[in-house]
């Protein structure tokens, strides 16, 4: 019976394979990482900070075994078979045509080493790249059946006959309903957060109406003040210079009796706080026409027409 066994050309061509192989798994398991990743901020934990940097140092312990196993192998003597490539090719009973012969003790340890660093590649990239997810026990349950399913194929790959691409096609099949069945929906947008975001565009366009009504309309702070206290701050911040002077013994009980004269006086309006000239003559004037008095009782100038004084409260 004649054995086949893997050439030193088989070798190199399986390296070269694996390269462009690995080379798209990369993308692949950083998408299976990054995959219905949760919306929520979650920190890193001691245990995820600490297992992605684990598996580089396994991948890259992989990666010195092998290339060592690549320097001992006698590539100047061509391969035969061994007891154990012939064995397990007696297990296999091949019935078509052979792509890749079956490995001997050197070649075996090699294609180990090197499906070892391709498996720890692809989860060193996927721990690196891991976002968790809410998901149910289920769905992880499922999600986790799928990478193991991944795993074993990736290390225990071995392709010897084109027949042998249909069990990989089965296996590629149940992955992906796997991982179908663990996806979820994108989480709904917290309403909370939506509510908040609302109350603060209101309070937004309420502010930008108080600001355009405040620039728009100017009111006048005396519209707002009682008719006496306008005319008493004003006689305070107006100094009036009459042509007879005021002896110091003598005590004014009455404004109006000085305002009853004809008004000739020159006004000096203090500089800090300017007085509308017009204002003050018609608020002048209005004074004038109310008649005040004294309460009997506090001593404090009210209009003559009061019941009750404002300020104690007392009948008059």
């Amino acid at each position: 019976m004649e054995y086949h066994v893997l050439s030193n050309g088989d070798i190199i061509s399986i390296l070269r394979n694996v390269a462009i192989t690995t080379f798209f798994m990369w993308p692949l398991f950083s998408y299976l990482a990054s995959r219905d990743a949760s919306s929520r901020d979650t920190k890193k934990g001691l245990t995820r900070k600490v297992i992605p940097w684990v598996l580089l140092c396994v991948f890259l312990s992989d990666i010195a075994l092998l290339v060592s196993r690549l320097y001992d192998y006698p590539w100047n003597i061509d391969a035969v078979p061994s007891q154990a490539s012939a064995y397990r090719e007696m297990q296999y009973l091949p019935t078509g045509f052979v792509l890749y012969g079956w490995a001997n003790d050197y070649q075996l340890s090699i294609l180990s080493s090197l499906s070892g660093a391709v498996l720890w590649f692809c989860w060193t990239i996927y721990a690196f790249q891991f976002k968790p997810s809410a998901t149910s026990w289920w769905k992880k349950t499922s999600k986790s059946i799928a990478y193991i399913i991944i795993s074993i194929t990736i290390f225990g790959f071995q392709l010897h006959q084109f027949g042998d691409l249909w069990g990989y096609a089965i296996i590629l099949v149940t992955v992906i309903l796997l991982l179908l069945i663990a996806h979820v929906k994108p989480e709904k947008q917290n309403t909370n957060v939506s509510a908040e975001t609302t109350n603060e565009s209101q309070e937004q366009v309420f502010e930008n109406v108080v600001e355009e009504s405040g620039s728009t309309r100017n009111e006048d702070p005396l519209r707002f003040m009682p008719k006496v206290a306008i005319v008493e701050e004003t006689v305070e911040s107006v100094s009036i210079e009459t042509p007879k002077p005021i002896k110091q013994d003598e005590e004014v009980h009455d404004v109006t009796s000085i305002l009853s004269g004809p008004i000739t006086e020159k006004l000096v309006v203090p500089m800090t706080a300017p007085v509308n000239e017009h204002l003050l003559q018609n608020e002048v004037t209005q004074f004038e026409e109310i008649d005040m008095m004294y309460c009997k009782h506090c001593g404090k100038r009210i209009e003559s027409d009061s019941t009750f004084c404002k300020y104690c409260g007392k009948r008059l």
